[in-house]
């Protein structure tokens, strides 16, 4: 039975027990396995990971806070305000936005776009206080230069998910427009691109008075990961990125020999486009294959199923799953 998004992609019970050939419903990258530097203490408050990482993204230590995670991040944005505030998301999205302020008792509003996601060209309420917009977005995969459209709108706060950047060029990421102005904040993730889900780690990027606002209420300990080990982590982000955009070419070429629709993006995920998604997922089931039924999504067309980039024998998998599928139930695809 196909799964939607409110379900956590690493819901590995859906396999039932049987062993899973390629997990491609969530969106870490097949990075190398962990070692030992974790079993060192993290620091009580993450000064110098914060050091490491403003010195690696360009920004100045002042406009950053490390977070045990980026959903970390947005609960710890929700609980902030002083007063409850009206929030603005476009959907389709992540729907740990929504569920984060909504905790905390802001009013959230949502306005349903199509799978293009163009945001860009939305106007904004006068009763909006914020908006929360993904870019790249999951699980569209859009991307885009949004400096104008939030430059137009100084009275809203702007806060712009770019867990997905390091996927693409950065030329759109705002992480350095927000240290110079202090109607946005940007929350990225550090985990999706380095494979390093189980360590959590995140970051707000935003003017240094908006971040001193946000110490106050950084949790000790939180943050899982070493100085040492992220150093060693970023240093191998150019041949992280080589190997990605290599499997990514390698799944996409594949898709277009077997004639499957599909929507490229900007992230490491695409989005297929098939006649039967409950019955294509299932399908893949079969074969060990564990992807995203999208189909209870406010937004995206019916059967969607979104497909992460894999490791090479994981994309291989998925492709002979996929071509045998096709050879045995065309009419699904």
């Amino acid at each position: 039975m196909a799964r939607g998004l409110n379900q956590h992609g690493d819901n590995l019970s859906a396999l039932n027990g049987q062993q899973g050939v390629a997990i491609l419903s969530h969106n870490i990258h097949k990075a190398q396995p962990l070692t030992s530097e974790l079993m060192s203490y993290p620091e009580r408050r993450p000064l110098r990971v914060e050091s490491i990482l403003a010195a690696y993204k360009g920004v100045e230590k002042q406009s950053i806070i490390a977070m045990p995670g980026a959903t970390a991040a947005f609960y710890m944005l929700a609980s902030a305000f002083r007063r409850k505030v009206e929030v603005l998301i476009y959907t389709p999205t992540y729907t740990g936005y929504c569920e984060a302020f909504t905790a905390y008792g802001h009013k959230v509003r949502t306005c349903v776009l199509d799978v293009n996601y163009a945001v860009v060209n939305q106007s904004i309420p006068d009763s909006v206080d914020v908006v929360i917009v993904g870019n790249p977005n999951n699980p569209t995969g859009s991307y885009a230069n949004m400096r104008a459209w939030i430059e137009a709108h100084p009275q809203v706060l702007f806060i712009i998910d770019e867990s997905f950047i390091q996927f693409t060029d950065e030329v759109f990421s705002l992480r350095q427009a927000a240290g110079e102005m202090d109607h946005v904040l940007v929350v990225e993730s550090m985990t999706k691109f380095y494979g390093m889900a189980g360590v959590r780690l995140g970051v707000i990027y935003g003017h240094k008075r908006q971040i001193e606002k946000l110490r106050r209420f950084q949790v000790p300990w939180s943050v899982t990961v070493t100085p040492e080990f992220l150093e060693k982590r970023l240093a191998e982000s150019d041949a992280l990125l080589q190997a990605y955009l290599e499997e990514k070419a390698f799944v996409l070429k594949g898709l277009d020999a077997l004639g499957i629709e599909y929507i490229e993006g900007a992230a490491n995920f695409y989005l297929l486009k098939v006649k039967d998604a409950s019955a294509v997922y299932d399908g893949l089931l079969a074969y060990g294959i564990l992807t995203r039924c999208l189909n209870d999504f406010e937004g995206l067309e019916a059967n969607v199923l979104r497909v992460a980039v894999g490791t090479h024998f994981e994309n291989r998998a998925f492709l002979r799953a996929l071509k045998a599928l096709k050879d045995k139930k065309g009419e699904i695809l």
